[in-house]
């Protein structure tokens, strides 16, 4: 008791849970988080802002006067750190609260992943759409449908000076919770507007779904678009189905003549093969949901951003109720697929009833075993949770998230991620059978623990409410809540371990085209007649645009005019029979299905036949038996084991019994001890009840003096205004000069920007050294003096002496001759010089004298002729050398 009165005390204080949330958590994120605008264990909401009503002139309409609240919230960040027990309302804080006036109504919701996340959120038409022309006085009047010079109505897609409309995502700054335009979708202003968000952190890019044309565009952080998706060319024709491309007809706008706000298939939407809505990022993979079917498909993300590769149809529902579409999808941490539905777009002029009521849930898809035979990747029949006390307890609106656990006490627990499944919901706490006035009219969250899937928690008396605007509701309000983005710390979700390694999955359920896959099989719609489509709620055909039970005649949504008997209907002024194609079967269900052994394939039932050893697929490929292995057969366990996720653990030893306490004791935690002390009665006298062990005030009202009186508004603080004289402006809120202008005397001059004073670099002159002078006999080396070096000489080596022998050289006679008459010239004897004798000091003893001869005495001129000489005898060296011998010796001795 006191630890709620400790928490209601910090609740009215206004002090945030952020400094329990860290502390429970841990760490997550650096330095600086904790002034996040949004911390863990909180979650940004979105919903309907409200409707205004203006008065109206006399005679006029009053509902041509109405409009959505421009000041009303359209996303508030809510503080789930901590609830109150089950079953009642958590009076949870909204730490911020962005309108209609900045961002318009949106729907889909996303954070990044900085250090203190971003938030962004996508415009919206499923709260409907208001357009206005001035009446005749030029003030504020609503019209029904489109035509010349009509205009979205105030707070319908967000301020139009900063670019807001039906295609632009907007970005709250997760630092200063400002808002700004992050992109504009180029729709061409279409009707239809935007869908779902999702946020890629491995590629970093931010993904919107286009209503209009049924694609979904990426955009990097800084916002720019790098590319699209469309899945009726690129999904559909890779799995065996027609391609479904886009109709390319222009958008549908205000001033389109055939728009009308009550009829949302004029609004241009795709048709429902191509019309996509929510999305959702998981391992690797983008996640989106189709509105034929209603199915989920994925497809593959590249790390650097493109949308393209291996996509496969997921799981596919049937929906409660025609117009039923999948609005969000999240995952759990064993890789279970959460899937929330919201009612059919209804267009009520009022802005009441904006969605279908009693027919959207929280559907839970589980992975199928391994070695499970039946085609896809999921559980055939999905698991679903109770949404709301009101009968059926399917009042949920389209908004599906998972949170942290709590302990006993009601704070969250750090430890426990992805505990809580929150979805957004509608008439909460109405059992359904009560008067208005009696209940809580409640427009926000529901959390409940993953176990309590049906048929448990019904009605949901042991989940958590908050209420979304902490206004008194409306009971008659429908649809008015939209998505959520909760912040965790948690790693991201992965699938389960399995005990044996998983088989190849198979492919997923793919029927023929024209087909669809129901009950084991692959089954179509009766035949229904131009512009009517099959309802599987009904088992029926329903006109386009018209809710089941009515026909369109002059354009209006009427009662048939005549009651057709079973399995007919009213079509164009007579019952019309409802059939199978030919060669089809009727089935329980109301769908046409084809005999045993037979499947629908282009128009007509074929056999179905495969080659031996062979499977046939539902979309008519076989494939060999052994893709899918038979599993091996679970272990045997010992008698002190059991058999757990297929694996042998040991059996819960038995607890021993509880001691015997002696008389005044009672056993708490297997310990005898004094019993509690329990504390007296409340007294509470009335007005006063006691809620949750407190006396306090029904309702929002709080006791005053006795009596309890509804909580007084206290006005915003205004500050007043700002005095600003010309030439200075007010700048965000403060008086300035314009531009790069300072405020000097009185005058707004630029601003004088000073040179910097550049000082001059300081030389040193180098250093000189004078030279080094060295006096005889020492010479510089390095720079020192220093004594030369001994150079130590050759050694002198004599050449030997040479004594040429002696030689007596020969006694020439000249001969005698006698000058002829006239006689010549006597001619002069030849000039013999000593040969030179050079001397090798390296030749050792042995010398070789070398001659140089003076060729002209080895080659003298011609002379007269010599008297004959005696030959030399055989045995005398030749004359010639014998004559130089003996020259050379007789200059010698002179």
């Amino acid at each position: 008791m006191l630890e709620s009165m400790w928490r209601k005390r910090v609740r009215q204080a206004g002090i945030a849970m952020a400094g329990l949330a860290a502390a429970v958590l841990g760490a997550w994120h650096p330095a600086g988080a904790q002034d996040a605008v949004i911390q863990p264990g909180y979650a940004a909401v979105t919903g309907y802002s409200g409707t205004l009503s203006y008065s109206a002139p006399e005679g006029a309409d009053p509902d041509d006067y109405r409009a959505p609240d421009w000041t009303g919230p359209a996303l508030r960040v809510i503080d789930l750190t901590s609830v109150e027990p089950f079953g009642s309302v958590t009076p949870a804080s909204k730490t911020l609260t962005v309108t209609a006036e900045q961002v318009g109504q949106v729907f889909g919701v996303a954070l990044d992943d900085a250090p203190q996340p971003n938030i962004y959120v996508a415009a919206t038409s499923l709260y409907g759409v208001t357009i206005y022309r001035p009446d005749e006085s030029g003030n504020y009047a609503r019209a029904r449908n489109g035509g010349a010079g009509a205009q979205y109505g105030p707070g319908q897609f967000g301020p139009a000076q900063l670019g807001g409309g039906s295609g632009s995502v907007w970005k709250i700054d997760g630092a200063t919770g400002e808002v700004s335009l992050f992109a504009n979708v180029d729709n061409g202003g279409s009707v239809a507007s935007l869908g779902g968000l999702a946020y890629d952190p491995r590629s970093r890019q931010l993904m919107v779904v286009d209503r209009n044309e049924g694609l979904v565009h990426r955009f990097s952080l800084d916002g720019v678009q790098r590319g699209s998706y469309d899945h009726g060319t690129e999904g559909r024709p890779p799995v065996g189905l027609p391609a479904a491309p886009y109709s390319g007809a222009p958008a549908v706008t205000p001033e389109s003549p055939a728009f009308e706000t009550e009829r949302p298939d004029t609004w241009g939407l795709p048709a429902p093969n191509r019309r996509i809505f929510a999305i959702a990022v998981h391992q690797n993979r983008l996640y989106y949901s189709v509105a034929e079917g209603p199915q989920v498909w994925s497809v593959g993300i590249s790390a650097s951003g493109p949308i393209s590769s291996s996509p496969r149809l997921e799981v596919q529902s049937p929906a409660l109720a025609f117009g039923t579409e999948i609005t969000s999808i999240s995952f759990d941490n064993q890789g279970r697929l959460y899937a929330a539905e919201r009612g059919l777009q209804t267009g009520d002029y009022r802005l009441d009833q904006l969605a279908g009521e009693g027919t959207a849930r929280v559907l839970r898809f589980s992975p199928k075993p391994p070695g499970d035979p039946t085609p896809g990747l999921w559980a055939a029949t999905p698991q679903s949770y109770s949404i709301g006390f009101a009968p059926q307890h399917n009042n949920a609106a389209g908004g599906v998230a998972h949170g942290y656990s709590y302990d006993q006490n009601g704070f969250v627990d750090g430890g426990g991620c992805r505990q809580v499944v929150w979805a957004t919901g509608e008439r909460l706490l109405d059992p359904g059978d009560a008067e208005p006035g009696n209940f809580l009219t409640v427009d926000g969250l529901q959390g409940s623990l993953l176990s309590l899937v049906r048929p448990t928690n019904i009605p949901p008396v042991q989940s958590w409410f908050v209420d979304f605007d902490d206004e008194p509701g409306d009971a008659d309000y429908r649809g008015h809540m939209g998505a959520i983005a909760y912040l965790s710390a948690c790693a991201p979700p992965v699938a389960p371990p399995q005990p044996v390694p998983p088989a190849p999955a198979p492919p997923a359920v793919v029927c023929p085209p024209g087909s669809s896959y129901s009950n084991g099989q692959c089954v179509v719609d009766l035949a229904c007649p131009a512009g009517t489509q099959f309802n599987p709620a009904t088992q029926t055909c329903v006109y386009v645009g018209c809710p089941p039970g009515l026909v369109l005649q002059d354009g209006q949504c009427v009662p048939p005019p005549q009651t057709c008997p079973q399995g007919t209907f009213y079509y164009q002024g007579s019952c019309y029979p409802l059939s199978c194609p030919p060669g089809m079967i009727k089935q329980p269900n109301g769908a046409c299905a084809c005999p045993q052994g037979q499947i629908f394939q282009n128009g007509q039932c074929v056999p179905q036949a495969c080659p031996p050893n062979t499977i046939k697929l539902f979309n008519g490929i076989c494939i060999p038996e052994n893709i899918i292995p038979v599993p091996p057969p679970p272990p045997q366990c010992p008698p002190h084991q059991k058999l757990e996720n297929g694996v042998c653990v040991d059996l819960p030893i038995a607890p021993p019994p509880p001691p015997q306490c002696p008389p005044g004791k009672v056993v708490k935690n297997g310990v005898c001890v004094d019993p509690p002390i329990v504390n007296p009665p409340i007294l509470c006298l009335p007005p006063r009840q006691i809620i949750n062990g407190q006396c306090k005030c029904p309702g929002n009202q709080v006791f005053q003096n006795g009596q309890c009186k509804p909580p007084v508004f206290q006005p915003p603080v205004v500050n007043p205004p700002i005095l600003c004289l010309p030439p200075r402006q007010i700048i965000n809120g403060q008086c300035k000069c314009p531009g790069n202008q300072v405020f000097q005397n009185g005058q707004c001059k630029p601003l004088v920007v000073q040179p910097p004073v550049v000082k001059p670099p300081v030389v040193q002159p180098p250093v000189v050294k004078p030279p080094v002078l060295c006096l005889p006999p020492k010479v510089l080396q390095n720079g020192v003096c220093k004594n030369p070096p001994i150079v130590v000489p050759p050694p002198v080596v004599k050449p030997p002496v040479f004594k040429p022998p002696v030689v007596n050289p020969p006694v020439i006679k000249p001969p005698v001759i006698k000058p002829p008459s006239p006689q010549p010239p006597s001619p002069q004897p030849p000039v013999f010089k000593p040969p030179v004798i050079q001397l090798n000091p390296n030749a050792g003893t042995q010398i070789r004298p070398q001659l140089q001869v003076n060729p002209n005495a080895l080659n003298p001129q011609p002379s007269p002729p010599r008297p004959a000489e005696p030959t030399n005898p055989p045995n005398q060296p030749v004359r010639p050398l014998f004559d130089a011998l003996q020259g050379l010796q007789q200059l010698q001795r002179q």
